[in-house]
């Protein structure tokens, strides 16, 4: 071998480096030369185990070392034939007991002869431990992070230089795109719309020129998934990612869906507006109080009408607002309720306040109610307050108006006792006068009465046997005869009314059938009744409670007044019809002395020659006539009567007719036992 140095010169001298191993290219031996201090150190290798022995032979029992198997010498053929370097695969040497594995490469580099010639290969191995942990390190890191991004609760992408490859994507962003894993690797361009491009586009082109993160908050983003509404919300961020040369390798990009929490902060915001709201339009004043200085942080229109002040006032503390509560109890009890943290109320409690520059003082019902923060201590207080000043002023008016009703009612009580006796000092009168009455009832029917009875039976036996003397005294006997009997009628009518007008109203209890009473009527006046040719239709009527005699004189003077006042040439008809009204659908002129709820409406109506009805103030009244003695025969007492019944029955009577059309008189009593009619008689 050429070489300007001799193989014996030239060991020595490679020795000084930190090649493992000096090799003699003499295929297929492969002489090993020179083993170093190195390679002692780092592979464990035996220098005088291995020096001049070939590389079969050395490494034999070397299973992991590379140079003990086949494949190193076709490597050092290649070297050798080519003059190239080689460097061989990584290999992992387990280490001793207590001592982790290293992480060995090695090269091979020929030397080559003045000649052109390989004359010996330099094996060097290197030690990477601390590169390979750190790849693998940075490995795990990554598939961490991968992993991490994968199952990220929100959306995250990586854009690779500005060119905006996607690098990576988690599902959220895959599914906020509609898109599959296989976009990855695609340009941002291929995956969104042209529209979302220019949108997205200038951002990360602007974090990859600026070095500066984007922030979106509240985006309404349009990158929206099919299975989504439109109207979601996203935050949005755009950052740098830097190599270890600190250089922006990509730009990541998280999206997180706010959509629930922008919904729910709408909700609150509306719920704090329909609050706002009812503070202000509530009719309750209402204000809040934040610190210990009771700063006004809230007052509703109605409280600051009460302080009488304008919205400029919120912000200021309380005293400062209203300098007029210095001096009376709010303040302090405010500060109570701020340390104690119980609730205050009050009612009718008098406060003065400052309003339009004068003092006023009016009555409050109010609360302080402390609110609590999440720890539990009080930070504010609730004032809810009503001005009472009228109820109040209402109840004192009230209390003097009872004070001066108990003065008048003791007053009254007084006079009361002082009208009944004066009632009954009047009822002895009465009865007294009522004592007369029955006597002169008495006296009228027997004394004043007897007289007449004589007069008509003188007159008659005069007539009878002395007819033929009398001459023309005849005459005038016979009109004596008829005043002596008119007298005995007017004097039978009065004892009637006057027995009616002092009757004893309390024990009137007798059930009274009046169809069976006009039946009975109908008999007595069947004389009449049949001369006239009068005819009677009644509807079915009632029984009521009442006195029988009184209930057929009203009705017996009523029927005999139908037929007596009949037309010439004309059939009388009379018709009796019943109906039930109640008390408020009464006639005006017709007051009934009772108070019940209804009434019996009893209407007689005749085709008689009627009255004209100026003249209704009159017809019952005592000793009225509408006609004279020799057209109609009567006293004038008989509606006179019939109004006294009605009325000792607890009811009323009026009348309505028109000349030459008949008349209708209305009888109303009360209902006690109301029947309802069924048929119609006709006589």
């Amino acid at each position: 071998m050429k070489s300007l140095f001799s193989e014996q010169t030239l060991i020595p001298f490679l020795e000084q480096f930190d090649f493992s191993l000096v090799l003699r290219a003499d295929a297929p031996q492969y002489t090993i030369l020179v083993v170093s201090d190195q390679a002692e150190q780092l592979l464990g290798y035996q220098r005088a185990q291995l020096v001049n022995k070939s590389l079969t032979d050395g490494f034999s029992n070397a299973p992991i070392d590379p140079i003990g198997n086949a494949a190193f010498q076709q490597v050092l053929d290649t070297v050798i034939r080519d003059q190239r370097t080689h460097t061989l695969p990584t290999y992992e040497q387990p280490g001793n007991a207590g001592t982790g594995s290293s992480y060995l490469k090695k090269v091979l580099k020929p030397i080559v002869d003045t000649s052109q010639q390989v004359a010996y290969v330099l094996v060097t191995t290197i030690d990477i431990t601390q590169q390979v942990l750190a790849q693998q390190a940075a490995e795990q890191s990554e598939q961490r992070l991968r992993a991490v991004i994968r199952q990220a609760p929100v959306a995250i992408a990586l854009y690779r230089s500005s060119d905006m490859v996607l690098e990576l994507a988690n599902e959220r962003m895959l599914a906020l795109w509609g898109k599959s894993a296989a976009i990855i690797g695609s340009p941002l361009a291929d995956i969104v719309t042209n529209a979302e491009l220019q949108e997205m586009q200038p951002i990360i082109r602007a974090v990859f020129t600026s070095g500066t993160p984007y922030y979106g908050t509240h985006f309404p983003s349009t990158v929206q998934p099919d299975s989504q509404p439109e109207g979601r919300f996203y935050d949005l961020v755009y950052s740098p990612v830097r190599d270890c040369h600190n250089t922006i390798i990509s730009v990541l990009s998280i999206i997180t869906d706010i959509t629930q929490q922008v919904v729910a902060s709408q909700a609150v915001k509306a719920s704090e507006q329909r609050l706002q709201s009812l503070i202000d339009e509530s009719p309750m004043a209402i204000a809040v109080y934040k610190g210990r200085d009771l700063t006004i942080e809230l007052a509703n229109e109605a409280m600051l009408s009460i302080w009488g002040k304008s919205a400029s006032v919120v912000g200021q503390p309380l005293a400062v607002a209203l300098p007029e509560l210095e001096g009376q109890p709010f303040l302090d009890q405010l500060d109570d309720v701020y340390t104690t943290g119980i609730t205050y109320h009050a009612r009718e409690a008098p406060a003065t306040l400052k309003i339009d520059g004068k003092l006023v003082t009016s009555h409050y019902n109010f609360t302080y109610k402390p609110l609590l923060d999440a720890t539990g201590h009080v930070y504010a207080i609730l004032n809810v307050a009503v001005n009472v000043e009228e109820s109040v002023m209402n109840r004192w008016h009230l209390q003097e108006s009872e004070d001066r009703y108990r003065q008048l009612a003791a007053q009254l009580e007084e006079r009361v006792q002082q009208r009944t006796q004066e009632l009954d000092d009047m009822n002895d009168v009465l009865r007294r006068s009522n004592e007369n009455l029955e006597q002169f009832a008495y006296i009228a029917s027997h004394d004043l009465q007897e007289p007449l009875r004589k007069i008509q039976q003188f007159g008659d036996l005069l007539l009878n046997q002395y007819q033929d003397q009398l001459g023309t005294g005849v005459d005038y006997l016979q009109r004596m005869q008829l005043a002596a009997w008119r007298m005995s009628t007017l004097i039978r009518e009065l004892l009637s009314f006057s027995r009616i007008s002092t009757s004893n109203h309390q024990h009137w209890d007798q059930q009274v059938a009046l169809g069976t009473l006009i039946t009975s009527i109908e008999d007595d006046l069947s004389v009449a009744i049949q001369e006239s040719g009068t005819l009677i239709e009644s509807d079915t009527l009632p029984t009521i409670q009442g006195d029988e005699l009184q209930l057929r004189q009203l009705f017996q003077n009523l029927l005999s007044n139908a037929i007596k006042f009949r037309r010439p040439g004309i059939v009388p008809r009379i018709r009796i019809t019943c109906a039930i009204v109640s008390a408020d659908r009464l006639p005006a002129s017709a007051v009934p002395v009772s108070r019940e709820g209804q009434f019996y409406c009893i209407d007689v109506r005749d085709n008689g020659i009627g009255f004209d009805e100026k003249y209704l103030d009159r017809i019952f009244q005592v000793f009225q006539r509408l006609h004279t003695k020799q057209q109609y025969q009567g006293t004038g007492i008989g509606l006179a009567i019939c109004e006294k019944v009605v009325t000792n029955h607890g009811g009323a009577i009026q009348a309505s007719s028109q000349p030459g059309q008949g008349a209708t008189f209305s009888i109303y009593l009360p209902v006690d036992d109301p029947r309802q009619p069924d048929t119609v008689r006709l006589h």
